[in-house]
């Protein structure tokens, strides 16, 4: 069972652009576009599954009518997903830390990843919310901030104590 509401990969296009106007072909037309994947290696090879398409597919239709016609692909970024690490450190701590028992997994693009793939035990937690983020008027409360200065004090306490 997957911790995910969505348990699969996805793609979606965030921008578009390109032409003139309505009704006349663009010169040229570029689009962004993004995998957010819940496992190691499932962006890569949904890049490389597009480019093969565009190779095989796209490109010999294209130029069949033009045949300068092309294809650029560009990556911008890879983040590596967070994944989840049985028995981990980090979240071991976390559970200590907040009486939190429950796992849950996030559909969002996080650093955390990148500390993962580094080789640092990593877990995800903060103030705040998605569904208030990346929007207008966005906020997090001050309870929150409050809240998430108390847990920092504790990971201090914590860490500093002699082992």
């Amino acid at each position: 069972m997957s911790l995910f509401d969505t348990p699969y990969p996805t793609l979606s296009v965030g921008l578009a652009s390109g032409g003139t106007a309505g009704n006349i072909i663009p010169a040229h037309f570029a689009f962004e576009w993004e995998v957010r994947a819940i496992k190691g290696g499932q962006a890569q090879a949904m890049f490389r599954d597009f480019e093969d398409y565009v190779e095989t597919t796209v490109l010999p239709a294209l130029r069949s009518t033009f045949p300068a016609a092309s294809i650029i692909s560009t990556p911008l970024f890879d983040v590596p997903p967070l994944v989840v690490e049985d028995n981990g450190r980090a979240e071991h701590l976390l559970r200590q830390l907040t009486g939190q028992n429950d796992r849950s997994a996030v559909a969002y693009c996080t650093e955390a990843g990148l500390f993962q793939a580094a080789g640092l035990s990593t877990a995800l937690y903060g103030p705040g919310s998605i569904g208030q983020a990346h929007q207008p008027d966005e906020y997090i409360t001050v309870d929150q901030l409050e809240e998430c200065v108390a847990f920092i004090c504790r990971i201090f306490d914590r860490l500093s104590r002699p082992t």
